[in-house]
């Protein structure tokens, strides 16, 4: 039988035939079926917007790729209002938390100034000082001279001003 053509509608969610995601953008052309119809056929690529998923994609996900910038934009205005009252989300994870984690220790000299304040000798390493960084922030660079020494020059041409 000849080839036949999908025809599908802006939100629609296509499912691919084809095993990878790269046969579609070299050939230009995709197979696939269309969920909301359940019909099946060839569609150009450059029609649809390819979601990398092993999984079925959820809803919202298909809901923002068919959206406006504008519509985007207001969507994630909206959740970010929404968000805070429920007290069930997770935290998000804050570059403090990263520092305190990664970051090497805070600076012997600097540790009996800040024991005295409610951080308990967590100098503030990952805000941002005008003062060039003299020791790389990272623990695991530390011990490594040269790692350590472009860790350091890596910034410092972008400066706060």
């Amino acid at each position: 039988g000849g080839a036949t053509f999908l025809s599908f509608l802006k939100g629609d969610l296509i499912i691919l035939d084809q095993d990878t995601g790269e046969q579609v953008l070299n050939s230009g052309w995709a197979h696939g079926i269309n969920e909301r119809t359940n019909q099946r056929g060839d569609f150009p690529a450059d029609c649809v917007y390819v979601l990398p998923s092993m999984t079925r994609p959820q809803q919202e996900i298909v809901a923002l790729v068919t959206m406006t910038p504008d519509q985007r934009q207001e969507s994630v205005r909206v959740s970010q209002i929404i968000l805070p009252e429920t007290d069930d989300r997770q935290k998000p994870y804050t570059l403090e938390e990263f520092s305190y984690d990664y970051f090497r220790p805070p600076p012997k000299h600097t540790l009996s100034r800040v024991m005295v304040t409610k951080n308990r000798g967590k100098d503030k390493m990952w805000s941002c000082t005008r003062e060039p960084l003299k020791l790389p922030l990272l623990k695991k660079v530390v011990g490594h001279e040269d790692l350590a020494q472009e860790a350091c020059m890596a910034f410092i041409d972008i400066l706060p001003t």
